[in-house]
């Protein structure tokens, strides 16, 4: 193998090093927030984790925030998904809308742990409550493939702010239910809280039709 080629594959490996290390540590920071929450683990219990040195955390991410945001942004792009998958069909089928909630809260049950974290996260990060305001607008976006009533866009008409701001708290709505459920501070059943979901939602998709 000449030069050149020598210092290509060495450059391929070292990237892939680097590239791995970020994954493991990514992991190691899930797996951590989820045992631990936000607040207690340090960035030597996460490097640890990983079973990588505090230099080589440091090279990846500048702080337990950091690592912590892209653990927050692979679970909502997972939560993304699922907001998307329910059709125009099933928007205006009560049972639909039902099963489509079903599926959700209980992805959400599954992650309570990495929710708990984040809650934490939210009473000391003013970055990650920043980008916890962005969920709604993601979400009507996922909404909007196959549910134009969702839009974020407006054309300025009475009828058409009434529309997006309904919108806006029928998804905020949906958001806080499902999360003070999981932190167990819901006053409502898990099947009367889903039932109630359903018609706030039917109600909003006959309102617009």
């Amino acid at each position: 193998m000449n030069k050149g080629k020598q210092v290509a594959a060495l450059g391929a490996f070292a990237r892939a090093q680097r590239e791995e290390n970020r994954r493991r540590l990514i992991a190691a920071a899930r797996r951590v927030f989820e045992r631990s929450g936000y607040l207690a683990p340090s960035v030597d219990d996460i490097a640890q984790e990983a079973g990588v040195s505090r230099q080589t955390f440091y090279r990846h991410f500048d702080g337990k925030l950091a690592v912590a945001m892209e653990f927050f942004d692979e679970q909502h792009q997972l939560a993304r998904k699922v907001w998307g998958q329910i059709s125009a069909e099933q928007a205006r089928d009560p049972k639909g809308v039902r099963a489509w909630l079903t599926k959700m809260l209980d992805g959400y049950e599954q992650d309570r742990n990495a929710l708990r974290a984040f809650f934490e996260m939210g009473a000391v990060e003013p970055t990650f409550t920043k980008a916890v305001k962005d969920l709604v607008r993601d979400y009507m976006a996922e909404l909007t493939e196959n549910i134009p009533l969702f839009r974020y866009e407006q054309d300025g008409s009475v009828q058409d702010r009434e529309r997006f701001a309904d919108a806006v708290l029928l998804v905020e709505l949906i958001l806080e239910q499902f999360n003070s459920y999981i932190i167990h501070y819901a006053l409502l059943e898990r099947n009367d809280m889903l039932d109630a979901l359903t018609r706030s939602f039917s109600r909003f998709v006959a309102r617009y039709p």
